[in-house]
């Protein structure tokens, strides 16, 4: 069993795309958990599709025609999303975009996840307003679908962004600050098998996978784009530039015990 726990919904593609691709074909389960709804300071048509772009990347990567279900779950009286498709689950929570600068956005009371970790503000709404949490209960909520589906199951592994400034510098606040909820949570489990991935900082290295692997990276964002096109009427790297293309051609992983195989 394979947990993905990144804080928007295109992070987990573009960073540790082809080790999530591996364990969608492979995995007996595969569990995706979105911290943020990722939605810029945006309404419900820009995060909706960020959320239906991330299923989309499932969905490629599966190449069937697995239905999609989507059900509204109870964790401690807050709402969450949960979608399947095949022997995935995506939980999505929505909770609102930090901004780069981590002041968040005006539409959302300038919520943010780092301000909430560092006691800025006591609580954080999801942008839907189903759900609000202090940190203990965001970390609780987190705690409770990991245990949902580990159980007893001791063969998982947690792919997270790589919250150490040092070795990951210039990072978004959510990713940092997701990360180490997500790594809060698992410390209740007993279970250590953590892979931790550069995301921004990546580009400062040189490409390090094969042109296969990067045309099945791009696959992947491409199929998470569309929704956005189709749903959005936004093209991510028309938007935001090329640097998504440097991003998509590199894959850096550590380990508690293995170190980044830098290369230049």
């Amino acid at each position: 069993m394979a947990f993905y726990i990144t804080a928007h919904e295109d992070d987990w593609q573009i960073f540790m795309g082809d080790h999530a691709h591996k364990d969608i074909l492979e995995a007996d389960e595969v569990i995706f958990i979105y911290i943020t709804a990722g939605e810029a300071g945006k309404d419900e048509t820009f995060w909706n599709a960020r959320e239906q772009g991330a299923l989309n990347s499932i969905a490629w990567t599966l190449n069937d025609s697995s239905p999609i279900e989507s059900f509204d779950l109870n964790f401690n009286n807050n709402q969450v999303v949960q979608t399947i498709i095949a022997h995935t689950k995506s939980y999505f929570l929505r909770l609102p975009d930090g901004n780069g600068s981590g002041d968040g956005f005006s539409a959302y009371n300038n919520q943010s996840l780092s301000k909430l970790k560092s006691g800025n503000i006591s609580t954080i709404q999801n942008v839907n307003k189903t759900a609000s949490y202090t940190w203990d209960q965001l970390v609780t909520t987190v705690q409770d679908i990991i245990h949902m589906h580990a159980k007893d199951n001791w063969d998982i592994s947690f792919h997270l962004q790589d919250h150490d400034t040092g070795l990951n510098p210039g990072n978004h606040p959510d990713h940092i600050t997701a990360s180490l909820l997500a790594q809060e949570a698992i410390a209740t489990t007993g279970l250590d098998d953590i892979t931790f991935f550069l995301d921004y900082s990546n580009s400062r290295y040189g490409v390090n996978i094969s042109a296969e692997v990067i045309a099945l990276k791009t696959g992947l964002f491409n199929a998470y784009d569309a929704k956005m096109q189709e749903l959005a009427y936004y093209n991510t790297i028309e938007r935001e530039g090329d640097i998504y293309h440097t991003w998509l051609a590199r894959t850096y992983f550590r380990t508690a015990t293995e170190p980044y195989n830098i290369v230049w």
